[in-house]
């Protein structure tokens, strides 16, 4: 069933709210009380309402009042739709407290597989009352449109109406797999024109900057494997594809497990800012509000 329009009815609604309370108090005096009215404020609401419907709601007189059948059957659906109201209007205030609802969440699939899941899982234990929906997705989705609460996004933030909180920043860093760091040459151009290297589809693949001693340089690349996220990326170093400059904390746990080694330390890529974003910050809603100290903290103990 198509949701009703309320267009024509936008001046015969509040009315019909007055009209109820006049039911409910019981007289005009009371409604124009609870109402912070006139009385004769609620009297002109109520006629222009019977007017707007062409039937008498009340019979009243100066000493009593009484209602009319057609009355009877408006107030009855009025104090229907009054009780919804007022149901939702206390489901929200109760969220204020307590999160409702899905959570949905945006990363790039090296994060969203670590980060965003380990912070979504804190988030759970702490709200079991909610759910999550993760989506691993190196590409820039609109977040409007489909109705996503929070993104993470590794990438400069183009001018938008979004709010963008900065969560920290990861330093990119040269890697390679073990076999072919054991055997790379001395200086790196010499190592990108002789291994090939491993690039993102996102990001520039004939050229990298690195900065060391002698400040920035911008060396030629040749791309020999291309991947679209960043998982596929370091599984290709790994399998000795080449060598990669890439956000440490991307590979942080290949290093660790000894799948991949930091190549060339004496070189390092500029610092990639990490942001969460999302479509408001005024009246966010408490999902979103208890998630993103979760989601902040478990990046910064990941880029410690």
């Amino acid at each position: 069933m198509s949701p009703v329009s309320l267009a024509a009815d936008a001046d015969q609604l509040p009315r019909a709210a007055v009209f109820a309370e006049v039911v409910r108090g019981g007289s005009f005096r009371a409604a124009a009380s609870a109402l912070g009215m006139a009385p004769s404020t609620v009297s002109h609401h109520v006629r222009s309402l019977e007017d707007a419907l062409g039937v008498r709601l009340l019979e009243r007189t100066t000493r009593s009042m009484r209602l009319t059948q057609e009355g009877e059957l408006l107030y009855e659906r009025m104090r229907v739709a009054l009780q919804a109201w007022s149901d939702a209007r206390d489901a929200f205030v109760a969220q204020r407290e307590e999160p409702a609802g899905t959570l949905r969440v945006t990363a790039p699939a090296g994060i969203a597989s670590r980060i965003t899941a380990a912070a979504g899982g804190a988030f759970l234990a702490r709200h079991p009352g909610v759910g999550l929906e993760l989506m691993a997705d190196d590409r820039s989705v609109d977040l409007v449109a489909k109705g996503i609460d929070v993104a993470v996004r590794m990438a400069p933030l183009p001018d938008s109406s979004l709010v963008a909180k900065k969560l920290g920043a990861s330093p990119k860093i040269l890697v390679a797999g073990c076999a072919l760091a054991a055997r790379l040459p001395s200086t790196l151009a010499e190592a990108l024109q002789r291994v090939g290297y491993v690039g993102h589809t996102a990001v520039p693949r004939d050229h990298i900057l690195v900065t060391g001693k002698g400040g920035e340089r911008r060396l030629p690349t040749t791309a020999r494997a291309v991947a679209n996220d960043a998982e596929s990326q370091v599984a290709l170093i790994e399998a000795g594809a080449g060598l990669s400059l890439m956000p440490r904390l991307f590979v942080r746990e290949a290093i660790d497990a000894g799948r991949v080694m930091h190549v060339y330390p004496e070189l390092r890529g500029s610092d990639l800012p990490i942001h969460a974003v999302y479509p408001a910050r005024r009246l966010m809603p408490a999902r979103v509000a208890r998630f993103l100290p979760l989601l902040e903290q478990t990046l910064r103990d990941a880029l410690a």
